[in-house]
């Protein structure tokens, strides 16, 4: 986590901008792969795309970023859905 905020920083050349592109770009790969993921246990398109969103847009998530600075697990849990994709993949 520290060195996509430090690479984000560095392209940006502030803190705050580098912040809001790094986890701009955590949710959009995290919210990416619940797509899919929910594309391999749904055949409708409308519904795989309703789980990306609304794992995107959880209360949750949105918890750790504003009020309980859980930076860290934030990146974490946007990495879940990849975890259940290899495990799926091992079954």
């Amino acid at each position: 986590m520290y060195y996509l905020l430090a690479v984000t920083r560095t392209i940006s050349g502030g803190w705050y901008v580098g912040s809001i592109a790094a986890f701009t770009l955590i949710s959009v790969v995290g919210g990416t792969r619940c797509l899919f993921f929910g594309r391999e246990y749904s055949a409708r398109q409308k519904l795989a795309m309703l789980a990306g969103v609304l794992y995107t847009v959880a209360p949750y998530h949105l918890n750790e970023i504003y009020q309980a600075s859980l930076l860290s697990e934030y990146a974490a849990c946007s990495a879940l859905p990849f975890a259940f994709w290899v495990y799926r993949a091992n079954l």
